[in-house]
């Protein structure tokens, strides 16, 4: 999977992703959200969408930036 930001001025910009490894992260970002009270302490109430926006990016996910290499290995196992 690719996710792409679409930049106004920029070029794009690519994150390659294997779909599994997308949705852990995903989730993370998820669980992590659910696990943090809201402001007057609350526990959250469980919404049926999930987010990954460039806030939560890791290391990894910044690391992942118009690398193709993932796609590139999987072509020449094919």
């Amino acid at each position: 999977m690719v996710l792409v930001n679409l930049r106004e001025t920029e070029a794009p910009e690519f994150y390659v992703y294997q779909r599994k490894e997308l949705a852990k992260r995903v989730q993370a970002v998820y669980d992590a959200y659910m696990a943090k009270p809201k402001k007057d302490g609350m526990e959250r109430k469980a919404v049926a969408f999930r987010w990954f926006d460039e806030i939560s990016f890791t290391e990894d996910d910044k690391g992942r930036k118009n690398d193709w290499s993932r796609i590139e290995s999987a072509l020449s196992e094919a």
